[in-house]
């Protein structure tokens, strides 16, 4: 049994191959589609449509399916240099690694980093929290681009190596600012970008300065 579709158009007559779907009547910027059996629909659902020629009708691109991007893992990586109070410039070096669960408009998930400092001693950091993305535009395969803000806070412990000497502190970690997704390699991998404002304290010190996080993020 065939189900009947009425879909939005925002151009003239399309045609689609017999696998997908066929359009059997235009009216304005409404048409009617005849999908095969066997394919779920439900008032309100957002329909992309696929295409080996990759064309675009009106806003709705034709490279986006039903896939649901319901989690995601995060690689990413900073190359930085803060200035600690009264001290000298801190290179840092870190790699972090993430779970999070996407609702569209908002993701959230767990956060695991190392991180590595040379500031005159050498001190390695590992920390866990967890971080928050508000996006501008839903997440939810529409998009090829995704702006929004980023929050997150972790804490852990610091060791710091200076001769024969080592010492192992505590550290809180703040950090607020902006991000983007990129979903230019697939519909669900996307190049990962933040410019954030870093606040850390390490017993009495504390460490403050912007950074740049890169790193991929996979959708599943």
């Amino acid at each position: 049994m065939k189900s009947l579709l009425l879909f939005l158009l925002f151009l003239s007559p399309i045609s689609w191959s017999a696998e997908t779907g066929t359009v059997q009547q235009i009216k304005g910027q409404r048409a009617i589609v005849i999908f095969d059996e066997g394919i779920p629909f439900s008032v309100g659902q957002k329909l992309y449509i696929n295409s080996a020629e990759g064309t675009e009708i009106g806003n709705i691109k034709t490279t986006r399916n039903l896939l649901e991007k319901k989690n995601s893992i995060n690689l990413s990586g900073e190359f930085s240099s803060l200035q600690e109070e009264g001290e000298d410039q801190q290179m840092i070096f870190s790699i972090a690694g993430s779970y999070a669960w996407n609702k569209t408009v908002y993701e959230f998930g767990p956060e695991l980093t190392y991180s590595f400092v040379d500031s005159g001693s050498t001190s390695t950091f590992i920390r866990i929290g967890g971080y928050f993305d508000y996006n501008l535009k839903p997440n939810d395969g529409a998009n090829d681009q995704i702006y929004g803000g980023v929050g997150r806070a972790s804490f852990g412990t610091v060791s710091t190596k200076s001769g024969n000497n080592t010492n192992n502190s505590e550290i809180i970690n703040f950090e607020v600012g902006g991000q983007a997704k990129f979903f230019m390699l697939s519909q669900v991998l996307a190049l990962r970008t933040e410019l954030v404002y870093r606040y850390s304290t390490v017993e009495k010190d504390s460490t403050s300065g912007i950074v740049l996080n890169l790193g991929l993020q996979h959708y599943f």
